[in-house]
């Protein structure tokens, strides 16, 4: 083995953010197969200067600063380089800026990343990447989109989803649907509060379905910018006695939270790599997401899927799901799902990363 690997991220533990949990599972996985690890978080470029040597291999988290400085510190040091690339950047600033409202691919579908203000970041992205020695996505979705946008060369581009959560939940398969005029049908989010994640129009929907069914009930574990607006919502819809908000948690946590309901929903306009279905598919509790999703490919039969862009379909799909006997036969698809990856063939799939970026051509 060569050298050292180094993991640059601008999250990592304790901060609970999903990028920041997967590098640190990542790290554990690729030290078991004997590799030497170490994560350097939002260093400087002196920082990466004085860690990282020639013969080592530097794996960036794929945000513009993180590469500025990685990029810079490789042009001196000489080492290699790998981007793990799990979101992106172009689109999710404009939704948040409200300056778009609508899916990832129908983004680059309008070429908005040909304005003008987009261009100088634009040019540096292509520049980076074309000069990695090896580039990660974490599903198709950005990887059929940046692939001929930036003219990347596909002999050098790996694809490795993500895997199930290896965290141990207590009565995980002790857990019993019951019939829904039971009970309080209990249904979960958990993320950041973000414009992207279309979370007013999930409440939207979800009160019109309480008009239906009474008896839900939404939880809302996290935090972000959109918080107090979502809370607005909930009092303007009559929601407050049917709408619980939790504080941003460990991943351990949302897993039992997750345990704990019926249903985990995702709405969001799209999304590239979300934790929280895997987690849903490790607890066993069926979910509803967006289609537009890097997931769904490897995913499909595990869950049900609506257009983000309609709210018809999206109260159509829940509608579905809470059909007398709909939940138990999702759980059921669910459990005979054959994805069952694991954190050990991710770090499988990393090493063979690792070895063809070393190789002298590169």
């Amino acid at each position: 083995m060569a050298g050292k690997i180094y993991i640059v991220t601008s999250v990592y533990p304790p901060d609970v953010a999903g990028p920041g949990v997967y590098f640190a599972s990542l790290k554990e996985a690729v030290a078991r197969r004997g590799w030497i690890v170490a994560v350097l978080v939002r260093p400087s470029l002196g920082a990466v200067l004085r860690a990282v040597r020639s013969e080592d291999i530097v794996l960036a988290h794929g945000t513009p600063k993180i590469l500025l400085t990685v990029f810079l510190a490789k042009v001196i040091r000489r080492f290699k380089f790998i981007s793990r690339i799990g979101g992106d950047y172009f689109w999710e600033r404009s939704v948040e800026r409200g300056e778009y409202a609508g899916t990832l691919r129908s983004f680059y579908a309008s070429h908005r990343l040909s304005a003008m203000r987009h261009m100088p970041l634009r040019w540096f992205m292509c520049f980076v990447f074309r000069r990695a020695d090896a580039l990660v996505f974490t599903g198709p979705l950005l990887y059929d989109i940046y692939v001929p946008l930036f003219g990347l060369d596909k002999k050098k581009v790996f694809v490795i989803t993500h895997p199930l959560s290896e965290l141990t939940v207590k009565n995980l398969t002790t857990y019993e649907s019951r019939q829904l005029p039971a009970i309080r049908y209990k249904m979960l989010y958990a993320g950041r509060f973000l414009k992207l994640k279309n979370l007013e129009m999930f409440l939207e929907i979800f009160a019109e379905a309480r008009k239906k069914h009474p008896n839900l009930v939404l939880t809302l574990i996290g935090d972000g910018p959109e918080k107090q607006r979502l809370a607005v919502s909930v009092g303007r819809l009559c929601l407050k006695n049917a709408v619980i908000f939790k504080e941003s948690m460990r991943r351990d946590e949302v897993l039992e939270e997750i345990v704990a309901h019926h249903l985990v929903v995702l709405p969001s306009f799209s999304e590239v790599s979300p934790n929280l279905l895997m987690d849903a598919v490790t607890a066993g509790t069926p979910f509803l997401a967006t289609q537009e999703n890097g997931l769904r490919e490897v995913l499909e039969g595990a869950g049900t899927w609506f257009n983000p862009m309609s709210k018809e379909d999206f109260a159509y799909k829940l509608e579905t799901l809470l059909a007398p006997g709909a939940l138990e036969e999702a759980r059921e698809r669910m459990r005979s799902h054959p994805y069952r990856k694991t954190w050990s063939e991710v770090a499988e799939e990393y090493e063979r990363v690792f070895k063809f970026s070393a190789q002298p051509f590169n």
